[in-house]
């Protein structure tokens, strides 16, 4: 772990002795090692490391004033029996099929179901509602990767006594949501303000998040501030 921290300083070094510095993005992916075209890897390949940086994305600054578009495809996610979604890697197909076509129905971002018609996640970002006033989420057996910044909201929600679940969640138990979120790491926590089903109802949410949405935000901006300054001695750069 030691190597790998030193090696990602070096590469945003080297990334920022070209960009000029600046918040970065870091992607690392460990592939099997180089060798013959084959779909068995061959037993005594070495792993190679593979170390990506790039400027933090920018959002759209409407999505956090007014909240992001969703909208449900007819794509479904991978099923866990064939490629499990909580495995990070980098094959993407399953998701981007799904924003091709949320895309293509007036949406900024889909909200994919598995083959059982359960709620999973968006196609890089978890989902969440407010339901009867918990925060509602899918959970692992509906097939999606766990995200480390819903784990955060989770424990966000303990300290601020906010009731929340992970389960399996259906459409009809969705339509009953007061509010929805995601959450990822390069978004942090982004109210969504409307949700297409497939059949073509259109559910509205608060105009840029209601009063949990807003008080997630808050809560999560607090924890990254204290965050860093409890790891100073982690930073990758300054």
């Amino acid at each position: 772990m030691q190597d790998l921290h030193r090696e990602v300083a070096r590469t945003i070094a080297a990334f920022h002795h070209d960009s000029g510095g600046g918040d970065v993005y870091v992607r690392y992916a460990y592939t099997r090692g180089s060798g013959a075209l084959d779909l068995v890897p061959a037993p005594d390949l070495t792993p190679l490391r593979v170390i990506i940086v790039r400027d933090v994305p920018e959002w759209p600054a409407r999505h956090y004033a007014e909240g992001v578009r969703l909208a449900i495809p007819s794509i479904r996610r991978n099923p866990i029996e064939a490629l499990n979604p909580s495995i990070k890697g980098g094959n993407y197909l399953n998701n981007i099929l799904g924003l091709m076509e949320a895309r293509n129905l007036g949406a900024d971002e889909c909200l994919l179901l598995n083959g059982e018609g359960k709620i999973t996640e968006a196609s890089n970002s978890n989902v969440l509602f407010v339901i009867d006033g918990a925060v509602q989420t899918a959970s692992g057996e509906s097939g999606l990767l766990g995200g480390l910044t819903k784990g955060i909201v989770s424990e966000l929600c303990g300290t601020a006594g906010i009731s929340y679940h992970e389960t399996l969640l259906s459409v009809d138990d969705v339509r009953m949501a007061a509010e929805c979120l995601i959450t990822s790491a390069t978004r942090e926590i982004v109210p969504v303000m409307s949700l297409r089903l497939e059949d073509g109802t259109l559910l509205e949410f608060p105009i840029g998040g209601g009063e949990t949405t807003r008080s997630l935000q808050t809560l999560y901006k607090e924890y990254v501030k204290d965050y860093q300054e409890r790891n100073q001695e982690s930073r990758l750069f300054d």
